[in-house]
């Protein structure tokens, strides 16, 4: 019998990402230090990115689009690189905040080498509280459609979303631990 979750061996496979980070405090203490003003430069510092400039950011009536392109200093080994037209790695993401849920948010990164054809990943990003603090749930996908290589990829952006990540929830928690103090 078939096992509707497992795809046939022949059909490409997409990485799927769960990230989680329990921090102290509330929602709104979390969203008041990733949307503050200097944050952008701090996450460019933690991540070490060459850009993260803002390119737009619109109300639209029942929520918020934001977009940023975003530069990293680290490159794509060389044969995905080369694969890729000897393009790196910039890209633009994008961000839905709902209005009425602020603490959910929707996610869209694309990648200039690929377009939107070749390379789609998006999630989600949830806020909920637990306990006396708050815990952090980025769920997505990353599905890349380039012959031979699609899955390197595809492995390479994930782990480097953990990664980074992991790397933001420090600056996040000394953030926080300072908003509190006041």
């Amino acid at each position: 019998m078939l096992d509707p979750d497992r795809p046939f061996p022949y059909l490409a496979r997409m990485q799927r990402i769960e990230i989680a980070h329990v921090f102290e405090g509330t929602p709104e203490d979390y969203l008041a230090v990733i949307d503050a003003a200097d944050f952008p430069g701090k996450l460019c510092q933690v991540l070490n990115l060459k850009e993260r400039s803002l390119i737009i950011e619109e109300d639209r009536g029942d929520h918020v689009f934001v977009q940023w392109r975003v530069v990293p200093t680290a490159d794509m080994p060389g044969p995905v690189k080369a694969a890729l037209g000897g393009k790196g790695l910039a890209f633009i993401e994008e961000e839905k905040r709902p209005k009425a849920r602020p603490a959910h948010r929707e996610w869209n990164v694309l990648f200039e080498a690929l377009g939107p054809k070749r390379f789609r990943c998006s999630g989600t990003f949830e806020l909920i509280p637990e306990g006396n603090g708050t815990k952090r749930v980025l769920s997505g996908e990353v599905d890349v459609k380039l012959l031979g290589i699609g899955g390197i990829v595809e492995r390479h952006v994930a782990s480097g979303m953990a990664a980074s990540y992991e790397k933001t929830s420090q600056l996040v928690r000394d953030g926080i631990a300072a908003r509190i103090k006041r």
